[in-house]
């Protein structure tokens, strides 16, 4: 069994953990002449959570808040003695962006009415970006299309990326400008969530799962040749995703998906070349997923709670070849009919059961079943106006029955007319993760 347990404690004032789980907001603060206003109070209000940032500018008029939470919608308020107070409201942040607004005040002695100059640099092309970036929101994973609910159908959005795998047992990955995909570094929240064993793209790969539910993720970033000292440790991409959060509003989701052989097409180009296959079980498959997430406060303002999960049980035929019987029923010219023969598949088995009381199982018509169930919780506390702390458990646990390794065999040892293997012959890989993150920001 390969298992992974993981805990961290993330500092992200500090230098003791790696990634990027927040937003910047920057700018500068002047009068009506352009002059820079010193000590003027700048306070964001993410208005779902009541989470509140605030800073002073500085001598330069210009101010900082970093570690912000991203999303939105985000209330910017400036206020400066003598002056009117200005505000921006409707301002959503990405993970990782350094977000620019820069404020014009006028002295209320010489005019009453509220005029305000605001100037937001785009979030693409500006001077604060450290370099090329792909941001995948919450609003776009629930919108786009995808089959097996990961990671690499979202993360292929990024022009230099493509589908890649390292090995047939691995599961799917993603190779971004020509680099190994083992090469990428994922980060959930701030924390490395890479495959240490080095057998597959991403932790969960080899059970062709993903080591965390779509339902949890509120963004994922993509960074091919970032110039931001805390984000490396990759030749490939960086991967960075952070986890939803719970706000004042209970809200939740539940869904469920079902797909067989009854639901593909059966034609190509006007030709059925699946209803037999469909028909003799040859193609059968049967995938459900299940899943649900959860957030909403406990204390309004203050604590909060989001938690997730979601099971996938998956169904697929182990091989479509069958031995061979005789020229009518199983005839040798047919694709799908071995020189194996069935008689001397049903002896050897006889032989093992009668001298050594061992069943081998079947060779031919039976199934690998592949199991997933993964879940989240998280919570959120506002300590006070300058420090907020996160708490969040992840896990997983998840098996694939794997067909016998054709290392080291001749003509392989099943999955053509030259072999077939019996089912116990065949094993079982498991990837199972106990992940605890703590944030103090």
């Amino acid at each position: 069994m390969l298992g992974a347990i993981v805990l961290a404690v993330v500092f992200s004032n500090t230098g003791y953990a790696q990634g990027v789980t927040s937003a910047t907001i920057l700018g500068l603060v002047t009068d009506a002449n352009g002059e820079p206003l010193i000590g003027a109070n700048v306070v964001a209000v993410h208005e779902p959570s009541g989470t509140f940032y605030g800073n002073s500018t500085r001598e330069d008029g210009r101010f900082t808040l970093p570690n912000v939470r991203i999303g939105g919608p985000y209330t910017i308020k400036v206020s400066y003695t003598g002056y009117e107070e200005k505000e921006e409201k409707n301002v959503t942040l990405s993970l990782g962006q350094n977000f620019r607004i820069n404020f014009s005040m006028k002295e209320t002695a010489l005019d009453l009415q509220a005029v305000e100059v605001i100037a937001v640099q785009s979030e693409i092309l500006n001077g604060e970006r450290t370099g090329a970036a792909t941001n995948i929101k919450k609003e776009v994973i629930n919108t786009l299309p995808t089959f097996s609910r990961g990671l690499n159908d979202f993360i292929r959005l990024t022009p230099q990326s493509k589908s890649s795998a390292v090995a047939s047992t691995t599961g799917g990955g993603t190779s971004f400008a020509g680099q190994d995909s083992r090469f990428n570094n994922l980060t959930i929240d701030g924390s490395i969530f890479n495959n240490s064993f080095g057998l597959a793209s991403a932790p969960a790969g080899q059970t062709n799962s993903t080591p965390i539910s779509l339902d949890a993720l509120d963004e994922i970033q993509v960074n091919v040749a970032p110039f931001d000292v805390r984000q490396g440790g990759f030749t490939g991409a960086g991967v960075n995703a952070v986890t939803r959060s719970g706000t004042n509003q209970l809200e939740g989701s539940v869904f469920h998906n079902l797909r067989n052989q009854n639901l593909i097409g059966t034609k190509i180009d006007g030709k059925d070349v699946f209803s037999e296959r469909i028909e003799n079980g040859s193609l059968k498959f049967n995938i459900k997923q299940t899943g649900f997430r959860l957030g909403g406060p406990i204390i309004k303002n203050k604590l909060f709670f989001f938690v997730n999960a979601e099971i996938e049980r998956r169904t697929d035929p182990a091989t479509t070849f069958v031995a061979f019987r005789d020229s009518v029923s199983t005839p040798p010219a047919d694709a799908n009919v071995t020189r194996v023969r069935a008689s001397d598949m049903d002896a050897l088995k006889q032989f093992l059961i009668t001298n050594y009381g061992y069943d081998p199982g079947s060779y031919e018509g039976y199934d690998l079943q592949t199991s997933s169930d993964k879940a989240l919780v998280k919570f959120d506390y506002n300590i006070n106006n300058n420090h907020r702390v996160s708490l969040r458990y992840n896990y997983l646990r998840s098996f694939r029955d794997v067909p016998a390794s054709n290392s080291g065999s001749f003509q392989n040892r099943s999955g053509n007319k030259f072999a077939l293997n019996f089912s116990n012959s065949n094993y079982i890989i498991n990837n199972d993760i106990h992940s605890v993150i703590a944030e103090l920001n």
